[in-house]
């Protein structure tokens, strides 16, 4: 077939075309959960591609005249939609549906249904699939020109918070980039005021993009002691494990009472504790038993035998906890899609 330039272009490059990465500003960035971690709220975001971007990207690649979109409706509440693209004198057309959304339902359930057969029937924005969830911190007031603004109840516990506030757009990876993007050049249309700003968060620690696995900076004492005990709240820890933790975490301590330890032995405890709370976390904010949770550690860590949460506690690395995450979130993606 021929692109709307007139050039002739085989199936692998129509394809090839239509499967290209699309600018930063084409992909929306939406909230999926939110919660508390460690006393802060923060909220995991996907990114998807706007459905203005794919007719556009239809438009240029085979031309105006040569797609067709159609809707039905599909059981109660759903979408059904087809695209078709005309290619050797010949429409193909793919399908796919979603139902309709809480917000503008009808329009909400066409954009969806239609994003969804562009990705599924002809690979248009589906490299998106492979973004992994990112970790955004709620802000009381913006950071960059382009947070966008956040009003929800935010997961405390057993108990919901109403937070407000403002958060900061991940950066997409190279490989999710156009050819001529970069991590350093995807945000070619931010001011010089945008800029300035990233320099000074980096400059202060404060970073947008700063892992929640990192170790805190600048903890006081009794700073690290009250996370610490957040961390053993969030576990379910009773009072006569976490001594022996402790002690587990510092062989050979001196120390008789966990408030009266070193910094040192303060921080060793800390990371005993915080891989697995952070797993901890996540499953309930998924919605996992403590079993389904255990299940997925046993996974991860084919080499230990998990029985019970205290078998986690020294043995989870960084990476584990991010393949963990990894798999409960594929899974649960799989089940929802």
């Amino acid at each position: 077939m021929t692109n709307c330039s007139g050039v002739e272009l085989s199936q692998k490059e129509l394809m090839e075309r239509l499967q290209e990465p699309f600018a930063p500003e084409d992909i929306e960035w939406r909230v999926q959960r939110s919660m508390m971690v460690i006393g802060k709220p923060k909220a995991i975001v996907l990114g998807y591609v706007t459905a203005r971007a794919i007719q556009q990207r239809l438009d240029d690649v085979v031309g105006p005249l040569h797609w067709k979109n159609s809707y039905s409706t599909w059981r109660e509440n759903g979408v059904l939609c087809g695209i078709a693209i005309k290619y050797q004198g010949e429409w193909i057309e793919k399908f796919d549906g979603a139902d309709e959304t809480n917000v503008e339902s009808t329009k909400g359930g066409f954009s969806a249904s239609f994003k969804r057969t562009a990705a599924a029937g002809f690979g248009i924005g589906r490299y998106l699939y492979k973004l992994e969830e990112s970790w955004v911190e709620i802000n009381e007031s913006k950071k960059t020109p382009n947070d966008q603004y956040f009003n929800a109840k935010v997961k405390n516990g057993n108990q919901d918070t109403w937070i407000k506030g403002y958060w900061t757009p991940p950066t997409l990876p190279d490989w999710a980039l156009p050819k001529g993007y970069s991590t350093g050049t995807q945000t070619a249309k931010e001011s010089n005021q945008e800029k300035n700003q990233s320099k000074q968060q980096q400059q202060t620690g404060q970073n947008r993009t700063q892992s929640s696995n990192r170790e805190p900076k600048k903890l006081t004492r009794d700073d690290m002691l009250k996370t610490i005990k957040d961390h053993e709240k969030n576990l379910g820890l009773p009072d006569k494990l976490r001594f022996p933790l402790f002690l587990k975490a510092n062989p050979g301590s001196g120390t008789s009472k966990i408030s009266n330890a070193t910094e040192e032995e303060l921080k060793r405890y800390f990371w005993a504790i915080h891989p697995v709370s952070l797993v901890v976390t996540f499953g309930k904010n998924y919605g996992l038993s403590m079993d389904e949770l255990l299940y997925y550690c046993q996974i991860v860590k084919p080499e230990e035998k998990i029985s019970e949460l205290f078998n986690l506690f020294l043995k989870l690395t960084r990476e584990d906890v991010q393949n963990i995450l990894n798999l409960i979130r594929g899974d649960k993606q799989e089940q929802t899609a």
